[in-house]
């Protein structure tokens, strides 16, 4: 082949998604013209596809530095640079892609969807979009209101949408889904269901039909659609989920599982499928049983780094450091963009006693992700178990407050209010085990954002929490532009989250941080009678500072608080908290938050 036939080559098998070939055709004709800009965007697309980033980013910038206007080339670097969730190179590259060529639509929507979706800086992401108006752009634009907390003015611009350009089924599917944020999964049942034609054997339809019919409380037609959206789509991993999620909240534990051993015997048993089984056999604590298949998954699908990882986390769990540590170390050293794999290794280390090595590996990815908030946890860890004075700053102790929720006016007293707030939110309490994703041992979890439900004790709750958030918010100090919470402070906030949790007799949260939020904490609903100030043996208290790892006489309780009916905690997501067991057959209630700071 000459060089225009191995190029023409190269440009199918990458249009194919045939990447190593793409490789191969690509290198073969650089050799002739080895400067030539576009082979080098092709070859880095290639490496990029490959999963081969390294190479792939000297490839792109070897191409930039031959043709350094290539805003095609210089948006897809920028796009991988956000994929690796190195956002900060990306914003670098959008910026220059879009000052080369201003009307890169595709640009433009990738750069918008990085700033509002990932880094929270929804105006600037919205401003952005503002002179693109194709439909792509105006769905985006929803995305973003929904993630700001306007689900209402989202589902606005959706609707516009609908009203210009059509029934778009993946358009309605995302109304609907923005239906079910706002609390109405009755309505968007009812409008999905009227436009069924349009939907002919769409694994996504049947999802989300499965997803609302749950929320409804209809079991049955949930676990109809889940079922047909994986007898479309075998590896819908969603759906796999979400039904072993129905099985075990119901307690059908025959059922549990098998979804994937049908997978097994169709011989369709993808790596993929495999990791998404050991994850739920891990949420269940059937440890041995994920070795088992990670293990038999080395052999049959390779070394991959996955499984390592898998592996790692598991060992971990059951102190089997010299496994865990070597498993760990050959998935983080084989990608090193991964956060969770870094902090895992690290994790490893903390246990070791090898702080200082795990400070490196968590600096390193906290250029990155300077607003993780379970890197900061581990990193105040470390300074801690050094004697670091950072410990100190980063734990201010103005940012834990714990003093009584305002009670709204319409009710007598704060007796009245908080028994009309348990009565609400027990009626959300559907299943009858814990969640398998949450922290919750012992009780039950509410699904979905509690702040979406009408109920009007729920909204007086809401905005209860609105005005002890804003009080204690105001009261800060300004001007730490280093410091993780303080750098953050802003004149607005929103709610990221909400939910309730319900803990019976020996019920406990372990030990954890919040990923999603900046500020977090708990209001205490209702507390068995068991729980008060004189107990010694501190049943059903919260407690601050205490990791998840185990570390016995080094870990350290910063402070324990005794939960009392209308009491409110607040502090940053960033910090350890879990609460005792407590021996009651009464209820333990509280209706926790996370905010972000707009």
């Amino acid at each position: 082949m000459n060089l225009q036939q191995h190029a023409n080559a190269a440009v199918q098998a990458l249009q194919q998604g045939a990447w190593h070939l793409a490789v191969q055709h690509s290198q073969a004709a650089l050799q002739a013209s080895p400067k030539h800009p576009e082979l080098l965007h092709i070859l880095a697309m290639a490496l990029k596809g490959a999963g081969h980033f390294p190479q792939a980013q000297q490839a792109f910038e070897f191409c930039l530095q031959q043709q350094p206007q290539h805003a095609i080339a210089r948006g897809n670097f920028a796009n991988m640079l956000y994929q690796l969730e190195r956002f900060s190179e990306a914003e670098q590259h959008y910026k220059q892609a879009l000052k080369d060529k201003p009307q890169h639509g595709d640009a433009v929507r990738n750069f918008a969807m990085m700033l509002g979706l990932k880094l929270q800086r929804y105006d600037e992401a919205l401003v952005l979009l503002e002179a693109a108006n194709d439909p792509a752009a105006l769905i985006l634009s929803a995305d973003i209101q929904h993630a700001k907390g306007e689900t209402a003015d989202a589902l606005t611009l959706v609707d516009g949408v609908l009203a210009q350009y059509g029934d778009e089924t993946s358009v309605l599917l995302k109304r609907a889904r923005m239906q079910r944020d706002l609390g109405q999964s009755f309505e968007a049942l009812q409008q999905l269901a009227e436009k069924s034609t349009l939907f002919d054997q769409d694994p996504n339809y049947d999802f989300l039909m499965g997803c609302l019919n749950y929320d409804i409380e209809n079991w049955s037609d949930c676990e109809r659609y889940l079922l047909r959206a994986l007898d479309s789509q075998s590896e819908n991993l969603e759906a796999h989920q979400a039904l072993n999620q129905l099985y075990w909240e119901q307690s059908r534990d025959s059922d549990f599982l098998q979804s994937y051993q049908r997978l097994r015997q169709a011989n369709r048993y993808t790596p993929s499928v495999r990791l998404n089984e050991v994850a739920t056999l891990i949420q269940t604590n059937q440890l041995d049983e994920a070795k088992h298949l990670l293990e038999e998954g080395l052999a049959k699908d390779g070394k991959l780094a996955e499984y390592h990882h898998a592996l790692g986390a598991i060992t971990s769990r059951q102190d089997q450091l010299d496994v865990a540590e070597h498993h760990l170390r050959i998935a983080a050293d084989a990608d090193r963009d991964r956060p969770r794999w870094q902090m895992d290794l690290a994790s490893i280390f903390i246990k070791r006693g090898d702080y200082h090595d795990a400070l490196a590996r968590l600096d390193d990815i906290a250029v990155r992700l300077p607003n993780n908030q379970e890197i900061w946890a581990y990193k105040g860890l470390c300074w801690r178990l050094l004697g670091d004075d950072r410990f100190n700053w980063l734990y201010d102790e103005r940012l834990i407050d714990y003093r009584p929720l305002p009670v709204p006016s319409n009710y007598d007293n704060g007796e009245h209010f908080f028994s009309q707030l348990a009565s609400s939110l027990s009626r959300l309490h559907r299943a009858t085990r814990q969640p398998l994703d949450q922290s919750v041992a012992g009780g039950t979890q509410t699904m979905g954002n509690l702040f979406v439900q009408q109920d009007a004790v729920i909204q007086d709750y809401r905005c209860a929490m609105q005005q002890r958030i804003a009080s204690f918010l105001a009261g800060l100090p300004k001007g730490d532009n280093e410091h993780p919470f303080y750098r953050r402070l802003a004149q607005s906030f929103r709610f990221a989250g909400a939910w309730s949790v319900n803990l019976q007799g020996d019920g406990f949260h372990t030990n954890h941080v919040h990923p999603e939020g900046w500020l977090s904490g708990p209001c205490y609903v209702d507390v068995p009678d068991i729980c008060h100030p004189d107990d010694t043996k501190q049943q059903g208290w919260v407690i601050l500072g205490e990791t998840s790892l185990k570390l016995g006489d080094r870990e350290q309780v910063m402070q324990a608080l005794c939960p009392q009916i209308g009491m409110s905690l607040l502090f940053p997501s960033y910090m350890w908290h879990g609460t005792r067991p407590f021996d009651s057959p009464q209820r333990r209630m509280t209706a926790p938050i996370d905010v972000l700071p707009i």
